[in-house]
């Protein structure tokens, strides 16, 4: 156990006030090829227009306490967007999704169809405002979607771009987040710009560099096991 001491040390170096090995080595051990493929890869398959972010985010919204798996299934029932301007048709298709959480989905993908429909141009980053502040705003507006599940559908949208990263469970355990509560506000801010710092240090997208981390932790070699359903649709209006 450290020392008053060396706790102070540690804090002079990290910017963390701990070390972080495994995200350190990770990083370091990346293969530029492999990073320009997943790259051009998550490039390709960014939104084309307001109907594929809005996918996006209801891609996030599937995703909350729930596996990848059921995350895929879910999703693949609204991207059609055959049920917007009819609730009873989205509550329908949510329910026989059985991804769980009916009652919450249903709420939270209507009010985010309401919020989109009325003013689009509020989900996207405005010019004076960084990556953490524009994500920060959209935490006070999406319902549901706490730190993590609002960076997701940015990075996935904005994959070259974004100086944020969506942070769940497996990469706060590779940033060394060892509290079994979730970071507040500051701690996020803290934990994510040192990965983004570490990435861009090797001009490396953070949040496709997450992707690959994601896809590794699976034994996957690519992510198209799951970000398949993203591809098609994509373009459509």
């Amino acid at each position: 156990m450290l020392n008053v001491n060396e706790t102070l040390q540690l804090s002079m170096f990290s910017p963390l006030g701990y070390e972080t090995p495994t995200a350190d080595s990770f990083v370091a051990s990346l293969d530029k090829d492999e990073v320009d493929s997943y790259t051009e890869y998550w490039q390709s398959i960014q939104p084309q227009n307001h109907a594929d972010y809005f996918r996006r985010w209801l891609f996030s919204l599937m995703s909350v306490h729930t596996t990848w798996e059921n995350n895929v299934k879910g999703y693949n029932f609204l991207k059609d967007l055959s049920w917007l301007f009819d609730k009873e048709k989205l509550a329908n298709k949510i329910v026989d999704s059985r991804v769980g959480l009916h009652t919450n989905r249903i709420k939270a993908v209507w009010q985010l169809f309401d919020q989109f429909h009325e003013n689009v141009d509020d989900f996207y980053r405005k010019d004076d405002e960084s990556w953490s502040d524009f994500r920060d705003r959209l935490v006070e507006k999406v319902f549901m979607l706490g730190y993590a599940k609002t960076t997701f559908p940015i990075g996935m949208s904005f994959p070259l771009e974004a100086d944020i990263v969506c942070l769940d469970v497996h990469f706060l355990r590779l940033l060394g987040w060892k509290k079994k509560t979730v970071p507040c506000k500051r701690d996020y801010h803290k934990i994510e710009k040192y990965w983004v710092d570490l990435c861009r240090s090797r001009d490396f997208a953070p949040s496709v560099v997450r992707e690959m981390y994601w896809d590794k932790v699976q034994g996957k070699d690519d992510s198209r096991y799951w970000s398949y359903c993203l591809e098609s649709n994509n373009g459509e209006k």
